[in-house]
């Protein structure tokens, strides 16, 4: 077994948009019990990319702790009620009306290339992108 020291950093700066793709919610969930323990979560929102349903990490955890502002989307899997596309830039638009907050990118790193290329082209600044470098 080979151990390392810990790496990457998702710090919380305040409220604003969570943006993940598949297992990068996972530093997520830590900020979000944390706020929710200490019922502060209002004004954050969690955009969930998975290939299917049946991989959301924690769901129902994450259902009650965000309610209407946990929003999945499925790439591969059309389930009646939930989005079935990619987090793209249009998707941003669509659903993001404000880039002046704060976002959290978590995900491959191809991924957390695009959502962070999409915010700044829509008006995000370097200082309100949280993401792991």
């Amino acid at each position: 077994m080979i151990l390392h020291d810990p790496f990457g950093s998702i710090r919380y700066k305040g409220p604003g948009v969570f943006i993940a793709a598949g297992n990068g919610v996972t530093p997520f969930l830590a900020i979000f019990r944390d706020l929710f323990h200490r019922n502060m979560i209002q004004g954050n929102t969690l955009i969930l990319s998975n290939k299917t349903s049946q991989d959301i990490l924690y769901p129902d955890e994450l259902v009650k702790m965000l309610g209407y502002n946990f929003i999945n989307i499925f790439t591969r899997e059309g389930v009646i009620g939930f989005i079935d596309r990619r987090i793209d830039r249009n998707y941003q638009v669509d659903i993001i009306r404000d880039f002046s907050g704060n976002f959290y990118v978590c995900g491959p790193d191809l991924f957390v290339k695009q959502i962070n290329g999409y915010l700044l082209s829509l008006g995000a600044t370097a200082d309100t992108l949280v993401f792991e470098q």
